[in-house]
C-alpha cells in the first residue's frame, strides 16, 4: 500500500474531475476504515500486530486527512480522532495536534461522540506540549459532552488528562480528586483496560503525598491489569514507575531491579517515548543514591535519546536533575547556569517543582562561595534567557575549560535504629547500631552486621569515607539486564491468546 498515494496522485490527473473526485473519496474512505479500525487494538495496545500494518500508511492519512478537511468536515474528525492513537505511540504529537485543531475549527456541525473524541486527542497533546490552559479547555468541554453522552470510559480518560495537568500546575488536592474519581468509575463498570491506566494516573497523586506504598500498590496492580490483558506497553510502563516509587522511598537496590526490567520490556517493543523516560529514572536512582558519575552517564544518554520524543515537561526534570550534578561536581558556573535555566523554564510553562524535584534540590542545591558574585549573576541571567530547546542543549555539552573534580555527594542524614546509610557509591541496609561516639571532628558509627561487621567511618560535612565498605556491598551500578528465567519468577505469564489479525477494510 505504501504505493498508493502516489498512484492516486497520477489516476486523479489523468482522470476526468468529476472520476478523480470519486477516486479521491474512496482513497479517503479506505484510510479512515482502517484507522477506525485500528483504534480499539491500540488502545488495547496490541501494537505488535497494528503498527506494521499502519506505519507504512502515513502518507496516505496524510493524502486523505488533506481531502477530508476541504470536503467533509465529519470525516475530518472522525480521522483525526482516530488516528490519535497511533500518533501518541509513534510520537507524532507536533502533527497530531495541527490535524486535530484543524478538524475541529471546521464547526460544530458534527456528532457530538466524534467531537469529545477528538477534544479528548487534542487535550491530551496541548498537555504534551505544556500548553496547560489549551489542554484545560479541551477536556473539560470534553468531559462535559461525555457525561452527557454517558461514555463513562470517556469520562475516566480526560479525568486521567486533567488530573495531570492539575498536579503539574501543584494543584494536589485538585488532581486526586480528578485521578480517584477515574479509578472509582472504572471499577463501577468493571472496565479492566480503563482501570490500569486510571490506577497508572491516580499513583502520582500518591507520589506528591509521599506515600509511596499506596503509589507503588497502585502501580503494581496496574501493571498486573496489564500483563492478563496483553498490554505490554502498558504492563512496561508501570513497571518503570514502581521503580521510580521505590527510588522516591529510598529503596534504591529494587528500584533499579524494577527500571532494568522496564526497559527490557521497552526494548522488546521497540518503544521510543517512554524508554529514555526510564533510563532517566536509572539516573535519578543514581544522584538520589549519591553516585554522581553514574547519575550524569544515564541522564546525558538518555536525554540524547529522548529530547526529540519525550514530554516537554520531562525536559525541565532532566536541567534539573543535570543541575544537580553540575553541583555535585562543584562546578559552580555550570550548575549556576543550568538551576536558572530550570527555573526559568517552570515559571514559563506554569509548572511546580514535583517531589522528585524537591528531593534532587533539597539535596544538591547550595550557593557556592567559588564563583564571585558577577560570574555567578551572569551564569543564572544567561540560563534564564535560555528557551528549553538552548537549555537542554547547553545540559549536553561540556567546557573542558569550566571541568572541576568530581567531589563525593553529601551523604543524607544519620538516624538511629534501623538505618538505610546512602554512601557515595550505592547504599547499605545497616540494622543492630551497637553505639556511636564523637571525637574531634569526625563520627564513627559501629553496626553489628554489615557483611559480617563493620566500622564505618565518616567525616561531618562532606562525605569522605576513611574506611571503604567491604566489596560484596557492591556499588550504585546498573544490574545485569534481566532475563527471561528472572522475569518468569516475579511476573505473571503474559495471555497466550494472540493478537488478532487486523482485518482490512472494505473497499465500497
Amino acid at each position: 500500500m505504501q504505493t498508493l498515494e502516489t498512484i492516486r496522485e497520477y489516476a486523479s490527473e489523468q482522470l476526468p474531475t468529476e472520476d478523480g473526485v470519486r477516486l479521491a473519496q474512496e482513497h479517503a474512505r479506505y484510510f479512515l476504515e482502517l484507522a477506525e479500525l485500528s483504534e480499539p487494538a491500540l488502545w488495547a495496545q496490541h501494537t505488535d500486530v497494528w503498527l506494521p500494518r499502519l506505519d507504512p500508511e502515513e502518507a496516505n492519512f496524510r493524502a486523505a486527512l488533506g481531502w477530508s478537511m476541504g470536503e467533509d468536515a465529519e470525516w475530518a474528525v472522525r480521522l483525526s480522532g482516530a488516528l490519535y492513537p497511533y500518533w501518541e505511540i509513534r510520537a507524532r504529537q507536533r502533527e497530531a495536534r495541527i490535524w486535530l485543531e484543524r478538524s475541529l475549527g471546521l464547526g460544530d456541525a458534527v456528532a457530538l461522540e466524534l467531537r469529545a473524541k477528538a477534544l479528548i486527542a487534542a487535550g491530551r497533546v496541548a498537555g504534551w506540549d505544556s500548553d496547560w490552559p489549551a489542554a484545560s479547555a479541551l477536556l473539560e468541554e470534553a468531559v462535559d459532552l461525555c457525561r452527557r453522552l454517558g461514555d463513562t470510559a470517556g469520562v475516566g480518560r480526560c479525568l486521567g488528562f486533567i488530573g495531570h495537568i492539575r498536579l503539574f500546575q501543584g494543584d494536589v488536592d485538585g488532581a486526586a480528586n480528578a485521578l480517584n474519581e477515574g479509578v472509582e468509575l472504572a471499577r463501577r463498570t468493571n472496565d479492566r483496560q480503563g482501570l490500569a491506566r486510571a490506577l497508572s494516573n491516580a499513583a502520582w497523586s500518591a507520589i506528591e503525598e509521599r506515600d509511596f506504598d499506596r503509589a507503588r500498590q497502585m502501580w503494581e496492580e496496574g501493571a498486573a491489569i496489564s500483563r492478563t490483558a496483553g498490554m505490554k506497553p502498558g504492563e512496561a510502563l508501570c513497571v518503570a514507575h514502581i521503580g521510580y516509587a521505590e527510588a522516591l522511598a529510598g529503596d534504591f537496590d529494587r528500584a533499579l531491579r524494577r527500571l532494568e526490567e522496564s526497559l527490557v520490556l521497552f526494548e522488546e517493543l521497540g518503544e521510543t517515548t517512554w524508554t529514555p523516560v526510564a533510563q532517566r529514572y536509572v539516573g535519578l536512582v543514581a544522584l538520589l543514591g549519591g553516585n554522581v558519575d553514574l547519575a550524569e552517564e544515564e541522564l546525558r544518554a538518555s536525554l540524547l535519546r529522548g529530547r526529540e520524543h519525550a514530554p516537554q515537561f520531562h525536559l525541565v526534570y532532566w536541567l534539573d536533575e543535570l543541575a544537580a550534578v553540575a553541583s555535585a561536581k562543584g562546578d559552580a558556573r555550570r550548575a549556576a547556569t543550568l538551576w536558572a535555566a530550570t527555573d526559568a523554564q517552570y515559571e514559563r510553562l506554569g509548572m511546580a517543582v514535583i517531589e522528585e524535584g524537591r528531593q534532587v534540590r533539597e539535596r544538591y542545591r547550595r550557593e557556592s562561595d567559588d564563583l564571585p558574585n558577577d560570574q555567578k549573576a551572569d551564569a543564572r541571567a544567561r540560563g534564564r534567557s535560555m528557551t528549553l530547546q538552548s537549555a537542554v542543549s547547553f545540559a549536553l555539552t561540556t567546557d573542558p575549560s569550566e571541568a572541576r573534580p568530581t567531589a563525593r555527594a553529601e551523604p543524607l542524614p544519620v538516624s538511629f535504629g534501623h538505618l538505610t546509610l546512602h554512601l557515595s557509591r550505592y547504599r547499605h541496609k545497616i540494622s543492630g547500631m551497637e553505639g556511636v561516639s564523637q571525637p574531634e571532628g569526625e563520627v564513627t558509627l559501629v553496626f553489628s552486621d554489615i557483611e559480617g561487621s563493620t566500622r564505618l567511618l565518616h567525616e561531618l560535612g562532606p562525605a569522605a569515607y576513611k574506611e571503604a565498605p567491604p566489596s560484596t556491598a557492591g556499588s550504585c551500578a546498573r544490574p545485569a539486564p534481566v532475563n527471561e528465567a528472572t522475569r518468569s519468577t516475579t511476573r505473571e505469564t503474559p495471555s497466550s491468546t494472540p493478537s488478532p489479525r487486523p482485518p482490512r477494510p472494505s473497499r465500497r
